[in-house]
């Protein structure tokens, strides 16, 4: 039988709302007289710690653990490329994903918008975990963005994915999200206007 080594690292709890302790376990399946040493991961039992495949060491009567937690939070994280190629600050948040969200009960925000003292990644991190879903703008291609997607969908999120008709056109979106119903939007009217229609018809977003 093969060893079982475990290692350690930090995992976010979102029913706590702080960092904790994470366990992962190996099994060994290093051969007999090779220096050559292959581990086969463990499964993961708590879908929202998902930096590694872990196993969450706070509590066995962790709701997460037993599938009975869900965010009933009214945040919407955005991802996007914050500045246009002329170095301009794009007003979509401001003028289109925010007050689109606020009409319906949601607070969407970006990560400029909090206040801390922390690294940035972890905020980021944090922040999706606590948000209900996410919108990722593609328009630019801002690695960023397909980053913090990639992310939320780890963790079972639902992602809207939106891009400008005229980057789609032009510059497009990464092949492995091509083929995915992105809002392909015209300018900001138009967004919000499909953005609001898919946030209504997206079957499990609570939206008033």
């Amino acid at each position: 039988m093969p060893d079982i080594r475990i290692e350690s690292f930090q995992g976010y709890c979102p029913t706590q709302d702080k960092w904790e302790k994470v366990e992962q376990e190996y099994f060994d399946v290093t051969t007999m007289g090779s220096n050559h040493r292959e581990y086969l991961k463990g499964l993961m039992t708590c879908p929202y710690i998902s930096l590694r495949n872990g196993t969450c060491q706070i509590s066995e009567e962790c709701p997460v653990l037993n599938g009975e937690w869900t965010s009933d939070s009214p945040d919407v994280f955005v991802a996007l490329q914050f500045n246009d190629p002329k170095k301009n600050r794009r007003k979509i948040v401001d003028e289109v994903i925010k007050p689109v969200c606020s009409e319906m009960g949601l607070n969407a925000f970006i990560v400029m918008d909090i206040e801390h003292n922390d690294v940035v990644y972890d905020v980021i991190l944090k922040s999706i975990s606590k948000s209900h879903f996410i919108i990722a703008d593609l328009t630019y291609n801002n690695n960023g963005a397909y980053y913090e997607a990639g992310y939320a969908k780890g963790q079972g999120k639902e992602v809207i994915h939106t891009c400008s008709e005229e980057w789609f056109k032009t510059g497009g979106v990464h092949f492995d999200v091509n083929a995915l119903n992105l809002i392909i939007y015209d300018d900001n009217n138009d967004l919000a206007i499909k953005l609001r229609k898919r946030i209504r018809e997206t079957g499990n977003i609570k939206a008033k």
